[in-house]
């Protein structure tokens, strides 16, 4: 169905591949020689998560996971995208379901280069615009970010 896997990890059950359009497949092993693994969780289930917001799983689900890794204790699920954001999850291995929380690892960055910045005199921000068609203010004080605004044009 389309599906390229881009990395593997193993767990203490089984193990999970992630790849294209944001997908993430966790396999059990089974006792059935035939098939000595099941799949028991396709991530994201939808395109639409009720506990994750839409600009995160718009993030997510455009482009390829690259990269994952699994806690120590096995709980929480870490991973890159293709346009350089990290995500994290809270994930479930004893009983995995397709319903789980995506967030940002850290604050999202831009996804394509950072065309110009400037520094707010009377406040800790600053503002960079990118490519991408985005606008973010960042606090150097916090390490925070909000984004104000997407923009249809190309950026020059």
């Amino acid at each position: 169905d389309g599906f390229y896997i881009q990395c593997m990890r193993i767990y203490t059950k089984g193990f999970i591949v992630a790849g294209s359009k944001g997908q993430i497949l966790v396999y059990e092993k089974t006792d059935e020689p035939k098939q000595p693994y099941n799949r028991v969780a396709t991530l994201p289930a939808n395109a639409i998560s009720k506990k994750t917001s839409a600009a995160i799983m718009q993030q997510m689900c455009s482009g390829p996971v690259k990269c994952i890794d699994l806690s120590t204790t096995e709980d929480t699920l870490i991973f890159s995208t293709d346009n350089s954001q990290l995500f994290k999850m809270s994930i479930n291995l004893e009983r995995p379901t397709d319903e789980v929380e995506y967030d940002y690892l850290v604050h999202p960055f831009h996804s394509r280069p950072i065309n110009g910045m400037d520094v707010c005199v009377k406040k800790p921000y600053i503002a960079t615009c990118s490519s991408d068609r985005t606008v973010k203010v960042w606090s150097y004080r916090s390490s925070g970010s909000s984004s104000l605004s997407g923009f249809n044009l190309e950026v020059d």
